[in-house]
């Protein structure tokens, strides 16, 4: 395999094998589910159950994940949402793949979900306790923004029905870039729901940074993450934007006059190695490709299970499941979902069984994430032999008897490494996914029509 030295930096894969719609379509939904069931239902096993809240006030222009104006939906609507959620939690505890798996983590994400009253988030909770078992839960975990949590004492209002974890969408401290990216947030509300958090009692609260923002400049992403630091969340995940063909804020971008300048590879390259510096200066351990953190050196529970072959449950419209090489996306239409499984049938829109090449391939793919792997966890490393020579000939990886480590070089281009251990159908089935999208005019992340 040849590899050339990197030039563009590629986003980090998050997802691997791919999903497609088209290429993944399932005409009999009962008869695939029954490959969940084919599995070591005796084994156990960690299992993430994610729930999706696709509900928000506004649409931040970046945002790529399935959402819905939660002003459409009065609150009988939004309460038959959440009945069609334990709806479809019920359907999946009656698999005998469930029986020994623990359930280590709960996940509400979106959308919004701090929009929600909390007797809604509690249904579903207690739902999940008695149908799953969850003596071992360690984290349940809620996002949300300031404007929201700031509401009818939220904030407190969720620690008392157990949410433990809160995960919050700060993106920039630029005014005015927020408010050319529709963010709904005003930084004044991010400072004054810090102090709520701490008031509450929460000790564990994470928050989000992205830079290459249209118009933003290298120090302007360094004085983020130090106003950040200020407010010293446990854990801060820090991601490149990605501007997604067919999207509004791609052509917003390229007609040039609504922002201040256009994001750029090169900007992007500079950028990156900006936040690795900086984070490091101001005492940081970098426990994943995009998150850092002062008081962990390892990655919060849920997220190492999701990276780290561990099998997560995905409920509501657009969610993913992998279950123990199982995988499969739900429908991204509210409507469409909220029909099936009232009538009792799986909302799924697309999956796989991934071949056991796959699954132990995935463990190459993610490793980058976690910057390091040891030798011992891969199988079968013969195959991977020329390409981890080329990358550690580049200056991308380093390798003693135990591990294979990434070089602080190769830190700014976790994309590009994990890709390079893509095998050959997948490399086709992504580039085919795109050009499908393409065609059909859709959002490729989800290969639906969100800011379309």
């Amino acid at each position: 395999m040849i590899i050339n030295e990197f030039r563009n930096r590629l986003t980090e894969v998050l997802f691997y094998p791919k999903l497609c719609k088209y290429e993944d379509y399932l005409p009999n939904i009962p008869e695939f589910l029954q490959n969940i069931e084919r599995n070591d239902f005796e084994s156990e096993e960690n299992l993430v159950v994610y729930i999706h809240i696709p509900f928000c006030n506004r649409f931040c222009f970046y945002c790529s994940y399935y959402k819905e104006s939660v002003s459409k939906y009065d609150e009988n609507a939004i309460r038959q949402y959440f009945v069609a959620i334990c709806k479809e939690l019920e359907m999946y505890s009656s698999f005998r793949y469930f029986v020994n798996k623990k359930v280590k983590a709960i996940q509400f994400g979106g959308g919004t979900p701090s929009l929600i009253e909390p007797h809604l988030l509690q249904m579903v909770i207690q739902k999940i306790k008695d149908n799953f078992d969850c003596t071992e839960c360690t984290s349940i975990t809620m996002e949300g923004n300031a404007v929201s949590l700031l509401e009818n004492n939220k904030i407190e209002r969720y620690k008392e029905i157990g949410i433990q974890r809160l995960s919050i969408g700060v993106q920039t401290f630029n005014e005015h870039l927020r408010k050319k990216l529709n963010i709904e947030t005003t930084i004044g509300q991010i400072y004054e729901m810090t102090q709520q958090i701490k008031k509450a009692g929460y000790q564990d609260y994470s928050m989000d940074l992205m830079y290459n923002l249209p118009g933003e400049t290298i120090d302007q992403i360094e004085m983020d993450i130090r106003l950040i630091d200020q407010l010293e969340p446990r854990y801060i995940d820090i991601y490149s934007l990605n501007i997604f063909p067919n999207t509004r804020l791609k052509q917003m971008i390229d007609k040039g006059n609504y922002f201040d300048g256009k994001p750029t590879d090169h900007n992007n390259n500079l950028m990156t190695e900006r936040v690795i510096n900086t984070f490091n200066s101001l005492g940081y351990n970098q426990v994943m490709a995009f998150t850092y953190s002062k008081k962990e050196n390892n990655c919060p529970a849920h997220v190492d299970i999701f990276f780290n072959g561990g099998n997560v449950l995905g409920i509501g419209p657009s969610a993913r499941s992998y279950l123990s090489g199982v995988n499969f996306r739900n429908i991204t239409n509210i409507k469409s979902y909220l029909e099936r499984v009232m009538q009792g049938a799986y909302p799924l829109e697309c999956g796989i069984v991934v071949p056991d090449e796959e699954k132990n391939r995935k463990k190459m793919v993610f490793f980058p994430l976690y910057l390091k792997i040891r030798k011992s966890e891969i199988i079968d490393i013969d195959i991977y032999k020329d390409t981890i020579h080329a990358l550690i000939k580049l200056g991308y990886l380093l390798e003693d008897k135990n591990f294979l480590y990434i070089s602080q070089e190769g830190k700014k281009w976790i994309g590009n490494i994990a890709t390079c251990f893509f095998s050959k159908e997948e490399k086709e089935k992504h580039n085919l996914s795109f050009m499908n999208s393409l065609k059909e005019n859709e959002n490729p992340y989800n290969q639906d029509k969100m800011w379309v």
